[in-house]
Formats: C-alpha cells, sequence, structure tokens
C-alpha cells in the first residue's frame, strides 16, 4: 500500500502545480487535519476539514507576490509519505527572495490524505515517521 501512496501523493502535488488549491480536495479525506508546530508559519496549531485547510493555503499564499513548490523527495513510511519540498518565494510587502525547505508527513488512509504535518527540520519529520537518519 505504502508504493500505492507515493504515487498519490504525487499526484496530488502535480494536481496542485497545475489547477491550484481548490483541486487538492479530491485527495484529502473531509476530515484532513493539518498540523505544524506554532512559530513555524503562520500561529501554526491544527485546521480540521476542507475548508479550514483551504483557507490556511490561502493566507499563506496571500504574504507572497510569488511562490513555487517543487517536491524534491519522496519517502514510503508505511501509511505515511515523507516528502521534502523546497520553497522559492518572494514577500507581497517586502519583496525578498527567499527559498526554505519543509517536510510534509502525509497519512493516508483509503487512498485519501488524513494528516498533513509540517516540520522545519528533517530530523523532526522522520521521528515523526518513525524513520532513521
Amino acid at each position: 500500500m505504502s508504493e500505492e501512496n507515493v504515487e498519490i501523493v504525487r499526484r496530488a502535488f502535480e494536481t496542485f502545480a497545475q489547477e491550484g488549491p481548490e483541486a487538492m480536495v479530491d485527495f484529502w479525506d473531509p476530515e484532513i487535519e493539518l498540523w505544524m508546530p506554532s512559530g513555524l508559519v503562520q500561529a501554526g496549531g491544527t485546521y480540521r476539514g476542507h475548508r479550514a485547510v483551504l483557507d490556511w493555503m490561502k493566507e499563506w499564499a496571500e504574504a507572497w507576490e510569488e511562490i513555487d513548490y517543487t517536491p524534491e523527495e519522496f519517502t514510503e513510511a508505511g501509511d505515511n509519505v515523507l516528502v521534502s519540498v523546497l520553497y522559492n518565494a518572494r514577500g507581497k510587502e517586502s519583496g525578498v527572495r527567499t527559498e526554505a525547505r519543509f517536510w510534509y508527513l502525509l497519512t493516508l488512509r483509503n487512498g485519501k490524505t488524513v494528516r498533513w504535518e509540517l516540520y522545519p527540520e528533517r530530523a523532526q519529520a522522520l521521528e515523526a515517521a518513525g524513520l532513521r537518519q
């Protein structure tokens, strides 16, 4: 199942790149949870359901004049898929260019993402996924 999950996550990233965030709901369970640590981006915390996650994505995108998300590596971990994502962006207010890497830990059930966790450090994401460096 995990190799299938990796392919589902790859397709989700492709869909996002081609069609935008609204198309992502096809890959999400209706009760999806997005979790991120406080202080990472925005307020942190947990967002539940399609609307809450889409609203968070919209709020995040509004801070940038341009932003590009490049998935670099997909790692299977049972029902989880760990993805390293490179962000290249230019701030809307500041015009400053920035590059950062985040790790998404996506938990899938029945072909849908039920939980999306966002980590600033690879070691944290690996630990959360039950993997070793």
